[in-house]
């Protein structure tokens, strides 16, 4: 009986030591995997700052590469994928939505509303049948958002609706960094943002240009908003009138169309990107990371504003 018992307890020692050395070895495993995946992550993110500084000194050193992005993706991911073939990238010319802090302009040291600019909001938020009151509200407390005085629009509001909120992503009184602080202004619904978000941009400017060369039916509503008075037939004939490396400038845009010479303003139109976000797609181990940079292309010093990760 004695020995049954000795024998059944050495078992269960045996069993339960296998288990733990079980344990311990996919701990040992796993703990090696997650080192190896971040020591290739930190490599992988450094050949991903490299690439960014190498397609952004080739597009800034091909024109037509620079007005015709698509044809500029395709040949970087070919030369990307020579050497990493686990990354890819793509292109989102930031020159074809409607910049969230155009609605403010500089006035000595302060920004103040810019009624120019605020017709291209009412424009679009009614193309993409916003409510009237919802409208006036999103664009008034957007002013009052961005702009440097405490005098609230007549649907606004200013600092002291804010101050007592943790969530804020940023401090008011200030140019918005990113699209999704819109959220803070709470005053859309899901799908209001869903609609209005794929439109507008936060670039570190309050100027409002249009690339044409980036035209496509994704961007009509914002092309129209800037651009009322061209039509929806007459967007779709730009776009196949479009040269393979795109229009050089406003003469060569309206020698080949001269049906918008009237309805167009030339200082509203540029011929390639200011402002680029390159969105990255690297795969290491089991797992895909994005990356996205946004470049100023006007700065060949210091290109890259922005870099984050995506999801």
């Amino acid at each position: 009986m004695r020995k049954g018992f000795v024998l059944i307890s050495t078992l269960s020692i045996i069993a339960i030591l296998a288990v733990l050395t079980l344990f311990i070895n996919n701990m040992v495993i796993s703990s090696a995997l997650t080192i190896n995946n971040f020591n290739e992550s930190v490599e992988q993110r450094i050949k991903i700052i490299n690439y960014e500084k190498f397609i952004l000194n080739t597009l800034q050193n091909n024109s037509n590469q620079l007005r015709n992005l698509e044809v500029a993706e395709n040949q970087l991911n070919i030369l990307i994928k020579e050497k990493t073939p686990s990354l890819s990238i793509r292109l989102n010319d930031l020159n074809t939505c409607l910049n969230l802090n155009s609605i403010v302009k500089p006035f000595r040291s302060l920004y103040i509303k810019n009624d120019e600019n605020l017709m291209y909001f009412e424009s679009l938020l009614n193309t993409l049948n916003i409510d009237k009151t919802v409208s006036k509200q999103f664009i008034d407390r957007l002013i009052d958002y961005i702009d440097s005085d405490q005098l609230p629009e007549p649907f606004g509001v200013e600092d002291l609706f804010y101050i007592a909120d943790e969530n804020l992503n940023l401090t008011a009184d200030t140019l918005i960094v990113h699209k999704t602080q819109i959220q803070d202004l709470k005053i859309l619904n899901e799908n209001e943002y869903k609609s209005i978000s794929p439109l507008v941009c936060a670039l570190p400017t309050v100027e409002n240009k249009f690339n044409i060369n980036s035209l496509t039916s994704e961007n009509f509503f914002t092309f129209s908003a800037m651009f009322p008075d061209v039509t929806l037939d007459e967007m779709q004939q730009l776009i196949i009138n479009k040269p393979e490396y795109g229009y050089i400038n406003y003469k060569s845009l309206i020698d080949i169309n001269n049906f918008i010479a009237d309805k167009v303003s030339a200082d509203k139109l540029i011929y390639k990107p200011e402002f680029l976000e390159i969105h990255f797609k690297i795969n290491i181990g089991s797992e895909y990371y994005y990356f996205i940079s946004v470049a100023d292309l006007k700065n060949k010093i210091n290109k890259t504003s922005i870099r984050t990760n995506s999801t």
